[in-house]
């Protein structure tokens, strides 16, 4: 699976559900030397495991639901307050990722 997949795979999830308090987002964390990868920003860990949900059930085929459930395994975490974010040093992040943030 590659970024572009997981952000849209994400994405979507949260716009088809409505779960708006939850985003996607770039994200730079501990050892990672200011390289930014893809982050999923939540409120809780039940916001956190119902997008990931809605986007392994919203995927298009096996294969693809595969790819997310392992990419899950390959994820990290930090505190941000009352926020949390999950996040996928992997996962590199993309410039419209990045220039949407700078918008925001």
């Amino acid at each position: 699976m590659n970024n572009v997949t997981l952000i849209s795979a994400l994405e979507n999830a949260i716009f088809n559900n409505g779960l708006y308090d939850a985003s996607v987002r770039s994200y730079s964390g501990r050892g990672m030397y200011s390289k930014e990868c893809v982050g999923l920003q939540v409120e809780s860990t039940d916001r956190l495991l119902e997008v990931i949900g809605y986007a392994i059930a919203e995927s298009e085929n096996k294969h693809e639901r595969m790819e997310l459930v392992k990419l899950m395994t390959n994820s990290r975490s930090d505190r941000m307050g009352r926020d949390m974010i999950v996040y996928w040093p992997s996962m590199e992040a993309t410039d419209a990722l990045i220039a949407k943030e700078s918008e925001e």
